[in-house]
């Protein structure tokens, strides 16, 4: 399970560039106050309005530390959050991967030239 501050400062360096500097401003202030649930919570919610890519590696950890929550009083409504994060990001792979096929296709079904 990944420590509170690790994960918040890893979503915060992975996200930084992609959200309005006050944005990023109101989430170090955050941070500095060691509201780390917070701070993750609002950059979730961040990333999924701004539609931002977590590589699998991140969303495992925000998995895994939410995990590490259950019982408390905020992890059914960041449980959702996250579960909308997962079917955002396999819709979105789903969608790579069909473009992928439908370029490869198109190269193999393609007319020669000659």
């Amino acid at each position: 399970m990944a420590r509170d501050d690790d994960l918040a400062w890893s979503l915060a360096d992975h996200i930084v560039g992609q959200l309005s500097p006050a944005e990023m401003s109101a989430i170090y202030v955050e941070l500095g106050c060691g509201n780390c649930w917070e701070a993750i919570t609002q950059m979730i919610k961040a990333i999924l309005r701004e539609g931002v890519f977590l590589p699998p590696t991140l969303m495992n950890e925000i998995t895994g530390w939410l995990d590490g929550y259950v019982g408390h009083v905020d992890e059914p409504t960041t449980r959702k959050l996250l579960h909308e994060l997962e079917r955002r990001s396999i819709r979105a792979r789903d969608r790579n991967d069909m473009a992928h096929h439908e370029q490869y296709s198109l190269r193999i079904h393609a007319p020669d030239s000659d």
